[in-house]
């Protein structure tokens, strides 16, 4: 099935989210948005929630809004995983991989 697919077509079917999550200082919407920018507000909505990170952003009193420290460093290992999951979830890769 592999070989049915232009390298640039499979390329674009999967994600990769490196073991330790690429934030920056900034808000979680503009970290979302890494990769693609124009990301609207429901995208980053469908992304928070397809990687379990809705809860814990919503809980935030800025939300989407809420200020990240240089690599994240004002939130979990867990939280940052699950931004990280989100950055490529909404990129259109079906497949992502840790």
């Amino acid at each position: 099935m592999c070989r049915e697919y232009r390298l640039k077509s499979l390329r674009q079917k999967i994600g990769f989210i490196p073991q330790k999550a690429l934030l920056f200082t900034g808000t979680i919407a503009e970290n979302l948005r890494y990769g693609k920018e124009d990301a609207s507000r429901e995208e980053l909505n469908q992304a928070a929630d397809v990687a379990q990170a809705k809860d814990f952003i919503e809980s935030r009193e800025e939300g989407f809004g809420t200020h990240l420290a240089e690599g994240g460093s004002n939130l979990s290992g867990g939280q940052k995983q699950r931004l990280s999951i989100a950055q490529s979830s909404y990129q259109g890769a079906g497949y992502l991989y840790l």
